[in-house]
């Protein structure tokens, strides 16, 4: 590297995009320290694995080629194990929609999205999703001994009974659990233990499914959202599942109440509904606390505005998340069939602050230079003293220190001093080249 490229090297990426050009700038670093690679210098100093010492280095260079999510990084509005994970599907065209993408969102929302984009080799995130990303969720358990034992003697015994109509195919100890699990929900206990179970004729439980209302899409309910279905999953759950929806909560004509008058309270009926459209957990995505008896059925429009005591005007949330909404913190827009949208209060003055900084970054940089009211005599003028500064500045960026860098430039200076009776100043490059003589 020339020392007048060195000189010229103002912004940290121009510096860290030009080491990487070298690869033996690095080589030389860690081999002077007495290390034959560098991941055995990220091991003996830092206590890093190989494996995580191969991936900062893998992030790094792609935050080379993304600018906004480096600097959200910088900035400290996204995590490094965020950021890593977002270098690894965006780039410098679709950057910007994930930034937008996730600002909204859950973290666990983000992870989701990431996820379904590298397995299906997605560049940027989807712009009309009912839901979460239908991805197969993993369930894994651990058995004693004795256990396992049972587990098996179960298996076999399963397989048995059903072999004949499989025609000697083998399930699946998925399929197993599952044809085990829809038994116990579709019967009911006898009187007794000893009597086993009794067949219904009907199904006892509910699964919620929603439907897009501008496509044919579906999605269920979990722990951590809505999570969208696979093509097709609703047609088959519509043919084998029968639709059940109450009289007493069936949509009306959606009219407005006349002013001046409110609407019934909430039903037994319209909770339950409630309770079973949003699989029992608050609707606040920043949330999903799972209520109980403790849950609250709240008319997003207030029955004292006009709100109707209807499906699409009520949501559940849970204690804390009703107060904060009723105390003015928590702001809920939006119905559930096309999404609600939870905001805090306080997003507006975040987002206020955030337009400042962006303002403030805009604006160009000032700097003044102090100079004395008296000089001696053999002072250096302000043009040498422009060079001293970038001379120093530029034998710091080669790896030496501060202190070390102005020792080198003292020694040079007095070189320089004897050698023309303090008559000429050296330039910048001079006292560089002069610096890194042995």
């Amino acid at each position: 590297m020339r020392f007048r490229e060195t000189l010229e090297l103002a912004h940290p990426i121009d510096r860290v995009k030009r080491a990487y050009g070298r690869r033996d700038f690095f080589l030389e670093r860690y081999r002077q320290l007495g290390f034959s690679s560098i991941d055995a210098y990220a091991e003996a100093t830092f206590r890093f694995h190989h494996t995580k010492t191969y991936q900062l280095i893998e992030v790094s260079r792609a935050l080379l080629g993304l600018p906004r999510i480096a600097s959200a990084l910088e900035q400290g509005e996204i995590s490094w194990s965020l950021a890593a994970k977002l270098s690894r599907v965006a780039t410098g065209e679709t950057e910007g929609e994930w930034l937008d993408f996730l600002r909204p969102r859950r973290v666990r929302a983000v992870e989701l999205e990431i996820k379904d984009a590298r397995e299906k080799k997605r560049q940027k995130p989807r712009k009309e999703g009912f839901g979460l990303p239908g991805l197969p969720v993993r369930i894994a358990f651990e058995l004693k001994p004795e256990e396992h034992a049972l587990y098996e003697k179960g298996i076999e015994k399963v397989h048995a009974e059903l072999a004949p109509g499989l025609g000697g195919e083998r399930l699946e100890p998925k399929d197993v659990l599952l044809l085990l699990l829809r038994r116990v929900l579709e019967t009911e206990p006898a009187e007794s233990v000893t009597a086993g179970r009794r067949e219904t004729g009907l199904s006892p439980f509910t699964v919620v499914v929603h439907k897009c209302p501008g496509c044919a899409r579906g999605a269920v309910e979990s722990e951590a959202g809505r999570v969208e279905l696979e093509p097709g999953a609703l047609e088959r759950l519509e043919r084998e599942a029968g639709r059940v929806v109450p009289e007493e909560i069936a949509p009306r004509s959606r009219q407005p109440v006349p002013p001046g008058e409110r609407d019934r309270p909430n039903t037994p009926a319209l909770r339950q509904a409630v309770f079973a459209r949003d699989g029992g957990c608050c609707a606040n995505p920043c949330c999903r606390r799972r209520v109980e008896s403790d849950g609250h059925v709240h008319h997003i429009k207030a029955r004292a505005l006009g709100g109707p005591t209807e499906l699409h005007n009520t949501c559940l949330l849970c204690v804390w998340c009703h107060a904060l909404h009723h105390s003015g913190q928590l702001v809920i827009e939006g119905d559930p069939d096309t999404g609600l949208v939870f905001r805090p209060a306080a997003e507006g003055l975040t987002a206020a602050i955030r337009r400042s900084l962006d303002q403030a970054r805009a604006l160009p940089v000032v700097r003044t230079a102090e100079v004395a009211a008296a000089r001696a005599p053999d002072s250096a003028s302000a043009e040498s003293e422009d060079e001293l500064r970038g001379a120093r500045a530029a034998l710091e960026k080669l790896g030496y220190s501060r202190s070390e860098a102005r020792r080198r430039l003292e020694i040079v200076l007095g070189r320089f001093r004897e050698a023309t009776g303090g008559k000429e100043s050296p330039g910048a490059p001079e006292l560089i080249r002069e610096c890194l003589r042995p």
